[in-house]
């Protein structure tokens, strides 16, 4: 992962710097310190993986701040995006919430978990990478967090989508009845091959700080979200197409 995400990064930095070429870097919102409860989260310029938990996030702060440091020190001419919970069709290989809506939607998934968190559409997020794209006028950060959804909210837009209609709603498990239940998740999902979607992670994240500000975005680009309704009807066709639901 950090090979990746610190490694690549590097290599893509010093290759715009040399050939003096735009960068439009995507971050993730994970590599923002996260903001005491009640406190909106916004754009910023100081990076440091040891603020930020999970070594996902701590490779993309660290990402983040090697391109920051461009920036500053050698002129490199760049924007930063930071989306949150990337979900949406057209992608292949799914993300932790694109497995979290195939379990769910296939009857795999009995319970969720207590907390929420932002997602964001990739068409969404692409439209507003687009404008960055294409106009030179931008510079800086831009957090693109969609809109925050309960896992609760979750689960009924894909009971909606698919029109599954439910006697009684899915038990929500609270944040310490989910740790206790981890080693049962992680022998199930050794057992079954799934992408782990019950992890100390996950539980950590959704009920995490997740009030993202988009106000920036929205000023600057016109950035617009559709509905996560439409959002979750459409990932569940495009999973039903590339048969990932089963």
């Amino acid at each position: 992962m950090k090979k990746i995400n610190v490694g690549g990064t590097k290599n893509i930095v010093d290759a715009c710097v040399s050939n003096n070429m735009r960068l439009i870097y995507i971050s993730s919102v994970h590599a923002l310190p996260e903001a005491p409860r009640g406190e909106q989260i916004k754009e910023q310029t100081g990076f440091s993986a040891k603020l930020v938990t999970g070594g996902y996030a701590k490779t993309k702060a660290e990402a983040s701040k090697l391109v920051i440091d461009a920036i500053v020190n050698e002129g490199l001419n760049a924007c930063m995006v930071f989306p949150s919970g990337i979900i949406g069709p057209g992608g292949y290989q799914l993300s932790s919430q694109e497995a979290m809506l195939a379990q769910y939607a296939s009857g795999k998934l009995s319970v969720g978990v207590q907390g929420g968190y932002s997602f964001v559409d990739v068409r969404d997020l692409v439209d507003g990478l687009y404008r960055l794209a294409t106009d030179q006028k931008f510079r800086g950060q831009y957090l693109i967090p969609g809109r925050y959804v309960t896992i609760r909210e979750f689960f009924e837009a894909i009971d909606k989508a698919i029109d599954r209609k439910r006697k009684k709603p899915v038990p929500i498990l609270p944040t310490f009845l989910a740790y206790f239940a981890l080693p049962y998740y992680f022998i199930k999902d050794k057992i079954s091959r799934k992408k782990p979607v019950v992890t100390r992670y996950s539980i950590y994240t959704l009920n995490s700080n997740s009030n993202f500000s988009d106000e920036k975005a929205e000023r600057m680009l016109g950035q617009t979200y559709r509905s996560f309704e439409e959002t979750i009807k459409d990932t569940i066709q495009w999973l039903k197409k590339i048969d990932k639901l089963n």
